[in-house]
């Protein structure tokens, strides 16, 4: 997959699958930006490149084995962005979980609300699950208004289950309706 996204600055974004061949050298980069912006992340700690390889292998199996879809986005040739959607094995195969990342620069220009509607759609065509859910940190209200906005509603929380700058918060799951 790869498209053309024009955000709504007038920039516009190429968003493509994951290349296992590529996209390892410039991961940790991204993880470590999203970290230095404090964004919302359950990565919490600098990254090393030398980490992302092992990670990057297992998920392009889950690629190669139609369980995940990982797309990354990339503007002026810098990523600035990724979604993913995966379905579990076993038992929980009827579901899909997801989850995006954008850095600030890019944030608040309607790429997350595309980004996740296309990975919703491409889901439900390939693999027709019964629920898609996802969770969010619960002093995240960006993402909150965007997973509403999209369809999602809370289904639950762990209460203090997630640490961000120092304060306990809750996990909260959500459940596309």
């Amino acid at each position: 997959m790869e498209k053309e996204i024009r955000l709504s600055d007038g920039r516009t974004v190429l968003v493509r699958d994951m290349r296992a061949d590529e996209d390892v050298f410039e991961l940790s980069s991204f993880i470590n930006e999203l970290i230095e912006e404090g964004a919302f992340l359950t990565e919490d700690t600098p990254v090393p490149p030398e980490r992302e390889g092992d990670w990057v292998r297992g998920k392009m199996k889950e690629v190669e084995e139609g369980r995940c879809m990982i797309w990354c986005v990339f503007l002026d040739g810098k990523r600035v962005g990724g979604g993913e959607i995966r379905r579990p094995k076993n038992a929980e195969r009827n579901a899909a979980s997801m989850g995006i990342a954008l850095l600030k620069d890019v944030r608040g220009q309607g790429l997350g609300h595309r980004l996740m509607s296309m990975l919703i759609e491409e889901a439900k065509k390939q693999w027709q699950p019964a629920v898609i859910y996802l969770f969010r940190f619960d002093a995240n209200e960006a993402a909150k208004n965007l997973y509403e906005k999209l369809g999602f509603v809370e289904c639950g929380r762990i209460p203090n289950a997630l640490s961000h700058g120092g304060k306990q918060m809750d996990k909260v799951f959500m459940v596309l309706k």
